[in-house]
């Protein structure tokens, strides 16, 4: 299976709140989305990319 980042901790973190989709606790389509800002692997990046310098 495929990782969602390069980063361990955060492909940990995400399986984690996907399987909270199951349980109706998370969105998907948000979980997938802020997943995919990780541009460069580290959970930061997505952060960065929302929030001015």
């Amino acid at each position: 299976m495929r990782p969602f980042s390069q980063d361990g901790d955060v492909d940990v973190a995400t399986r984690d709140v996907l399987t909270g989709v199951y349980h109706r606790a998370a969105d998907v389509a948000g979980v997938l989305t802020t997943t995919g800002r990780n541009h460069d692997g580290r959970a930061r990046s997505s952060v960065d990319e929302r929030v001015p310098a």
